[in-house]
């Protein structure tokens, strides 16, 4: 798998170019991995936990040169001060951001099923026959592969689902 690289990508995505050849030779050597997510979700952990700091200090370095340039009138003390809160503070917005994101996302993800059930009425119904025609094939999967698979041939899901395939 060939990875384009890119220098300038944010700080959320850096850690997927890093892990990379983690992953592949996790990979490699197991036989049990199929794709290594628990790999890449470690690595991920480990590069952000090294890179968000020292982007953070990167970040206050670059906002304390500002000041020394820009604000003569501020003393040292105040402005060392000043980029010392700004190192601290970055942390703190980032984690608010990401939960903002992540529930706006969430949001958003469950407005549009109620404005397409408000805009029309018959579509609850389809889903409903949807969800039912789902339960019935996966009820028929399960039945015609429990004896490859070693399964108990009366499951409980016959007895979990009623007449019309819906769970109780």
């Amino acid at each position: 798998m060939q990875v384009k690289r890119n220098k300038n990508v944010s700080i959320r995505r850096r850690p997927s170019f890093v892990v990379l050849t983690a992953q592949t030779e996790a990979l490699a050597g197991s036989s049990v991995k199929i794709t290594g997510k628990d790999v890449i979700a470690s690595w991920k952990v480990i590069v952000v936990s090294v890179a968000a700091p020292a982007l953070y200090g990167f970040y206050a370095l670059l906002y304390l040169i500002f000041l020394i340039k820009h604000r003569p009138n501020l003393s040292l003390r105040h402005k060392v001060r000043r980029a010392i809160c700004v190192w601290a503070i970055q942390p703190i917005l980032s984690y608010l951001l990401m939960r903002l994101g992540d529930t706006g996302l969430d949001t958003y993800k469950s407005i549009k099923p109620l404005f397409l059930a408000i805009r029309n009425p018959e579509a609850g119904e389809v889903i409903r026959q949807m969800r039912t025609d789902l339960s019935k094939d996966i009820i028929e999967f399960i039945h015609h592969h429990a004896p490859e698979l070693n399964l108990e041939e009366h499951s409980d899901t016959e007895s979990s689902l009623n007449d019309h395939g819906n769970p109780k």
